[in-house]
């Protein structure tokens, strides 16, 4: 558990050097959901106000004029939901990168003070994957897990709040299937994690074996050796493909969890929904922005699982940079550095003559 704490600790230190960042990006996430979840309202108004209508001429040009005043005002909430939702990835996909900057940069120093102990038992392919591959899944970590946590818990905080004003009971049966999509998710997260570690690993075994062939071409070459390299090379590219399509598995099995629990909700809002409408109890209007609010929530929901997935890559390659990072360096500093004695013109201090 402790282990736990202090790399969660050290995630945190990264984050909080870029916090203004962050939350500039969160403020601006904030506003594209409250101008996006505008948007349904009116169009269930423009719903009942066409259901309601009566047939007269006047009555139909008062009807115009609303439904001209929606839309104006449906295309300017989208135009501003745009640029905000422009301006949070700017932040936040700045941020990620500046943190993706500062841990290679300190991985590569590190790897300048490590002794020969430490290269020796490490091939040239896993320490470029270290300082490439899980960098960038460093920085996916925090950028991409950062802006889909937020987006998705600011639209699901404010799209309920609608939804529960609108029917409270309705609300409830379609948030029915969310238990079930929690139990599924800490199976798939699971064995994401553990696939995600073997996939990063065998890519880093794979460009070893691209480096040391094409640094020793000449030898391979001398050897008449092509063929069979080329046959390791294969064997090695298979199991990366083996391995790779399994994860594609369990990250394709968590998208198509969130997606089907999406639709089960917009079912269960037609099952439920539609008979109070034909009785009365609910108005269209109403029913049409319901449901606008649930397919809003549907890419949020499918988000989540891409987080899910992105975070246990993150994690694998934040692990594998702290092997490096916590390992002992085979230089150390003196706790107490002594000073050189500062020169002098005094003969007795010594010196170096050169002659003739």
């Amino acid at each position: 558990m402790s282990l736990i704490m202090t790399r969660t600790q050290r995630l945190w230190l990264y984050f909080r050097r870029y916090a203004l960042w962050f939350m500039a990006g969160a403020v601006a996430l904030l506003a594209t959901n409250y101008l996006s979840f505008k948007i349904p309202g009116y169009i269930g108004q423009s719903v009942e106000v066409m259901n309601n209508a009566s047939g007269d001429l006047s009555a139909f040009e008062a009807v115009r004029e609303q439904l001209v005043g929606f839309g104006v005002a449906i295309i300017g909430l989208a135009l501003l939901a745009g640029c905000t939702r422009v301006l949070s990835r700017v932040f936040i996909f700045n941020a990620g990168r500046f943190i993706e900057f500062d841990v290679r940069n300190e991985l590569y120093t590190k790897l300048t003070r490590l002794g020969p102990t430490y290269y020796n038992g490490t091939t040239t392919g896993d320490v470029t994957s270290r300082v490439t591959n899980d960098t960038s899944y460093i920085r996916l970590l925090y950028a991409i897990g950062f802006l889909h946590v937020v987006n998705t818990s600011v639209a699901y905080t404010i799209a309920l709040q609608k939804m529960v004003s609108i029917d409270w009971k309705l609300t409830l049966w379609c948030l029915a299937p969310f238990p079930f999509l929690v139990f599924i998710l800490r199976v798939i997260v699971l064995r994401l994690f553990a696939q995600t570690k073997a996939v990063q690993a065998q890519m880093s075994s794979l460009s070893t074996k691209v480096q040391e062939n094409l640094a020793g071409m000449a030898v391979v070459k001398s050897f008449n050796l092509q063929a069979y390299e080329s046959r390791r090379f294969e064997d090695e590219n298979a199991t990366y493909y083996k391995k790779n399509m399994t994860l594609a598995m369990y990250r394709g099995g968590m998208q198509a969890v969130m997606m089907f629990v999406a639709g089960v909700g917009t079912a269960i809002l037609l099952l439920v929904g539609a008979p109070q409408v034909a009785n009365g109890t609910m108005e269209l209007g109403h029913l049409i922005e319901f449901n606008g609010y649930v397919v809003s929530l549907a890419f949020p929901t499918v988000a989540l699982g891409w987080v899910f997935s992105v975070w246990q890559r993150g994690r694998a390659g934040f692990e594998r940079v702290l092997e490096v990072l916590d390992r002992p360096e085979a230089l150390q500093d003196p706790k107490d550095p002594q000073r050189l004695p500062e020169a002098t013109d005094d003969a007795a201090v010594g010196g170096v003559e050169m002659q003739d």
